[in-house]
């Protein structure tokens, strides 16, 4: 049964469908199997909510990477496509930075929309400070690029609202026909 709470929770869940041992989350909470029938309504319910996704092409991979499984998100290709629509958001002008420079901001653009994730499912930011940034940057180019974090607010301090921004732009946009789908759902689940 696919949960119609949000947008965010029924693209996870119905893109969970066929990852989990079971169709659905129910045998977890109740311990018992689900039947056959029940298994084939929660795929027709995930369905609907992934052709809303599917539809959407480029912003697919956004919400596919912001909020579906983590094997979407791990998806260089729901990674680079997620990127390139929020630095297109972004009121950046790549040309007249330097390569270094460039390849920092691209590595702290990812960084702040993880932020921006995290903040959207769990309610908490992954990175408060900008020690913790010096260190996903590092991480996240294996070590190739690093920041300086007593520059970090002069350098890098008007990304965080910025990404911010795109992110939410790009959810207004691509939440909204998913979010359009839920009725239906809780219609077929017998809840409308």
């Amino acid at each position: 049964m696919i949960n119609t709470h949000s947008a965010r929770t029924a693209i996870l869940q119905a893109y969970s469908v066929d990852m989990q041992g079971n169709s659905d989350f129910t045998p977890i909470i109740t311990g018992g199997r689900a039947s056959s029938v029940h298994k084939i309504a929660n795929r027709y319910e995930a369905g609907i909510i992934i052709a809303a996704v599917e539809k959407q092409e480029l912003l697919r991979h956004w919400l596919l990477w912001a909020y579906g499984p983590a094997h979407f998100a791990a998806l260089g290709s729901n990674q680079t496509g997620s990127i390139i629509l929020v630095s297109r958001n972004c009121d950046i002008d790549w040309k007249s930075m330097r390569d270094a420079v460039r390849k920092r901001t691209e590595a702290l653009i990812y960084c702040h929309m993880d932020n921006y994730r995290a903040l959207a499912i769990t309610g908490a930011r992954k990175y408060r400070k900008p020690a913790h940034f010096c260190v996903a940057v590092a991480r996240l180019t294996g070590g190739q690029l690093t920041l300086d974090a007593s520059n970090y607010r002069r350098d890098y301090g008007y990304l965080e609202q910025m990404v911010h921004d795109a992110c939410e732009a790009l959810d207004r946009r691509g939440l909204g026909p998913v979010a359009v789908t839920l009725p239906r759902i809780e219609q077929l689940q017998g809840v409308a």
